[in-house]
């Protein structure tokens, strides 16, 4: 379904790779750099990732951190479009606002196209030995009004409480489900929290949606690559529907 108030604030596609030996974050980045810098004229220097960490951070809750060279975080001049290089891969950002009409997430062709034509670039000038992890992540907030909000009102995921601890307010929550998804041969993980409120009298709920495939889950080939990204998509889409109710659906229409 199409929600012309799409709650999306940020939506990454993020591929990891083997990369070529010898092949340093200087020389990667000398050879982007002039194809990059007119459509993503702000750079930013990356750290580079923790030995056995296979996740990507998405840019709503990334700090940046000084340290050696890893890769490089590329920003385009409206501050919606984001590029994110490094030696072991390559991740595309859509920052968006739901508030706003014009920052607003549009639709899965514009992430998917773009992500796409900057793959083909980053492939050309990298020439990874292999592909390891495909990932496609969709970051929500929901803002509700009301002093007093029932969870249950809009999410059919939501931290229960009995006995002396239902009628207590709950102050702040964090609630995590990692599920495969054996048909497709990938991994979902929602996350689930109360945010920063946008303003008095509302609250600020983020729903994380984090699919991937790795080796794990699958062998990948590069031709895979975007075969599996749609099937991502797809089950994002149905599992964020499995998320919320009727009332949340209203809300975003």
């Amino acid at each position: 379904m199409t929600y012309t108030h799409a709650p999306v604030v940020e939506a990454l596609i993020d591929i990891q790779v083997t990369p070529r030996a010898g092949l340093s974050a200087l020389d990667l980045l000398a050879a982007l750099h002039p194809t990059l810098r007119d459509d993503y004229p702000e750079v930013q220097e990356l750290p580079p990732t923790p030995p056995g960490d296979p996740s990507i951070m998405p840019i709503f809750q990334f700090g940046l951190a000084n340290g050696f060279l890893g890769g490089a975080r590329y920003l385009s001049a409206d501050r919606r479009r984001l590029v994110q290089v490094r030696l072991n891969g390559f991740s595309f950002h859509l920052l968006c606002e739901p508030d706003a009409e014009e920052r607003r997430y549009n639709k899965w062709d514009v992430l998917r196209d773009e992500a796409r034509s900057l793959w083909d670039i980053y492939r050309k000038m990298a020439l990874p030995e292999s592909v390891i992890r495909v990932g496609l992540r969709y970051i929500n907030r929901f803002d509700l009004r009301g002093e007093k909000i029932r969870l249950s009102d809009y999410f059919a995921i939501f931290p229960q409480r009995s006995g002396l601890l239902s009628g207590q307010a709950i102050a702040n929550y964090a609630l995590q489900m990692v599920l495969p998804q054996a048909d497709i041969h990938a991994m979902l993980v929602i996350n689930q929290a109360l945010g920063q409120p946008r303003m008095s009298g509302t609250a600020s709920v983020v729903l994380d949606l984090d699919l991937y495939r790795d080796r794990a889950n699958g062998l990948l080939a590069e031709e895979d690559i975007w075969p599996v990204l749609e099937a991502l998509h797809t089950r994002k889409n149905e599992a964020f529907e499995a998320c919320i109710t009727d009332l949340t659906r209203d809300l975003i229409r």
